[in-house]
C-alpha cells in the first residue's frame, strides 16, 4: 500500500522529502529521463493572465484542430482548476476557441448560455456546472465569458452531459412552449410527463426509474421524434428549425439518462452505465460542433476518464469513453490534453480532504516528476519511439483521483500531458 506524501511528511524534514524524490527519479532509466528534461514545456504560472508567452507552443500543438479535450485525473484540485482557466483565456485570445463546452447537462447550460448577459456570473455558473467546480477559480472564468459576450469574439459556454442539473425543471415548460402551437394536447402530455420524470431522477427514486424505464424512454424518444419531423416543416424558420434541433437532442439526451440511470441502479460497476453515458455526451459533443457552432472551435472540460482516447485500452476499467467516441469519428480534429498530478491533497466530490498517493518509480507520475519543475507539458504526439521514449508506448501506472491505480499506455490515450507536482484542495463556493 502507498503511503500519501503528508504521511511522509510527519517524520522527514523537507530536505530529507527532497532526497527521497531525487533517489526515486535516479532510478529511472537514464534514457528517459534525459528525453523528458529535453521535450518538456514549461509553465511560468498557473494563473498569470496578462504574460501567456509560456503558452505559444500550443500555436503548433493545435494547429488545424478544431477540439481541445481538456481532462483532468481529479475534479477537487485548485491547480487544475487555475491553469485549466488560464488555458482557456489563451485558448480563446489568441487561437479562437470561442466554445467552452463542460462535463454538465446538455440542456441546461444551452439555456444558461442563451440568457447569459441577464444573469450574475455566479448565478450561471450555479445554475449551469456540477457542484466539484462550483469553485472562486471557476468564478472568474465564467465572469470572463460574460464579459466577452458584448465583443466582436463573444465565448459560448454550453455543456455536452446527460447528468440532469436542479435547473432541468425548466424543461417541460421549453417542451410544452415548443408543441403547444401544433398540439396543445400533446404539449400538456409532455410537460406533466417530463415534470415527473425529472423530479423522480432528481430524487434518485431507484424503484421509480427501474419500474418505468421502458415507457420513460419510448416517451423520450417519440418527443425526439416529433421534433425531427417537425424541422422539415416549410414553413419553419431556420431559427425554429434549429430551436426544434436542440429540443431533439435534449429528448435523446434523457433517452441516454434514463437508460444509464437503470443500468447504474442495477450494477453501479456495470460497465454499460459508462458506456451508455459516454456515447451520448460523444453525440452531444458532435451535435454542438456540428448543427449549433459549426464554425467555432471547442474547448471540452471532463474528467480524465471521458475525454481519453482510447478508454477500452484503460485497465481495469476497460469502458469505451467519449474521447474514444470522438477520435473515432473525427480524428484530425480533435486533441486531448491529460492532467496528472503527484503529491498534495485535493477534495473528493462529497467535500472531504483527501491525500494524493506518492508514485511508485516508473509510474506515469514519476516520469513526470524527474523533470524537477513544478508545471509543465509534455507533446507525445507524433513522438518517435526509441530508448528515450520507451515509456511512452509501453503500459504504465497512473493515478485516477490521485488514489486508484490505472493501466494504459500513455501515447494510446494523449496526445499531451500537463503535470502538476504538487496540489491543494479546490475552493468551493
Amino acid at each position: 500500500m502507498r503511503r500519501s506524501r503528508s504521511t511522509y511528511r510527519k517524520w522527514l524534514p523537507a530536505v530529507w522529502l527532497l532526497v527521497v524524490f531525487t533517489a526515486c527519479a535516479r532510478e529511472l532509466p537514464e534514457d528517459w529521463r534525459a528525453w523528458i528534461a529535453g521535450h518538456h514545456h514549461r509553465l511560468s504560472s498557473l494563473t498569470d493572465t496578462d504574460n501567456f508567452s509560456d503558452l505559444a507552443f500550443l500555436d503548433e500543438l493545435l494547429s488545424g484542430r478544431r477540439i481541445l479535450q481538456l481532462g483532468e485525473n481529479g475534479h477537487g484540485v485548485a491547480e487544475f482548476n487555475q491553469i485549466k482557466v488560464r488555458l482557456i483565456r489563451y485558448l480563446h485570445e489568441q487561437l479562437g476557441f470561442n466554445v467552452l463546452a463542460f462535463e454538465a447537462n446538455f440542456f441546461t447550460c444551452l439555456q444558461i448560455d442563451n440568457r447569459l448577459a441577464d444573469l450574475s456570473a455566479e448565478t450561471a455558473m450555479s445554475a449551469c456546472i456540477p457542484r466539484v467546480w462550483r469553485t472562486d477559480e471557476l468564478l472568474g472564468l465564467f465572469s470572463y465569458v460574460k464579459g466577452t459576450r458584448d465583443s466582436h469574439t463573444p465565448m459560448h459556454v454550453v455543456g455536452f452531459d446527460v447528468i440532469p442539473a436542479l435547473s432541468l425543471r425548466a424543461q417541460a415548460e421549453y417542451f410544452r412552449g415548443l408543441v403547444q402551437p401544433i398540439d396543445p394536447s400533446y404539449a400538456d402530455e409532455v410537460a406533466r410527463f417530463d415534470s415527473v420524470t425529472v423530479d423522480r431522477l432528481l430524487a434518485e427514486d431507484f424503484d421509480y426509474v427501474l419500474e418505468n424505464e421502458d415507457r420513460m424512454v419510448k416517451a423520450y424518444r417519440a418527443l425526439a421524434t416529433f421534433f425531427d419531423q417537425g424541422i422539415d416543416d416549410l414553413s419553419r424558420s431556420p431559427t425554429q428549425a434549429r430551436e426544434w434541433a436542440l429540443a431533439a437532442q435534449a429528448a435523446r439526451s434523457m433517452v441516454a439518462f434514463v437508460q444509464q440511470g437503470a443500468a447504474d441502479i442495477r450494477d453501479h460497476d456495470s460497465p454499460l452505465a459508462s458506456f451508455l453515458r459516454d456515447s451520448a455526451m460523444a453525440e452531444n459533443v458532435l451535435f454542438l460542433t456540428d448543427e449549433i457552432f459549426p464554425e467555432e472551435r471547442f474547448v471540452l472540460w471532463a474528467h480524465n476518464v471521458h475525454v481519453r482516447n482510447g478508454g477500452e485500452q484503460v485497465a481495469p476499467f476497460y469502458n469505451k469513453s467519449m474521447g474514444q467516441w470522438l477520435v473515432e469519428w473525427r480524428r484530425n480534429d480533435v486533441f486531448t490534453l491529460g492532467l496528472f498530478m503527484a503529491s498534495g491533497t485535493a477534495l473528493r466530490d462529497d467535500g472531504r480532504v483527501y491525500d494524493i498517493e506518492v508514485p511508485k518509480t516508473g509510474d506515469l507520475e514519476s516520469i513526470l516528476q524527474s523533470v524537477g519543475y513544478p508545471w509543465h507539458v509534455v507533446d507525445l504526439n507524433g513522438t518517435p519511439r526509441h530508448a528515450g521514449t520507451e515509456w511512452v508506448f509501453t503500459p504504465r501506472v497512473g493515478g485516477r483521483d490521485g488514489t486508484r491505480e490505472e493501466r494504459f499506455v500513455p501515447a494510446e490515450q494523449y496526445d499531451a500531458l500537463l503535470f502538476i507536482d504538487e496540489v491543494n484542495p479546490a475552493r468551493r463556493r
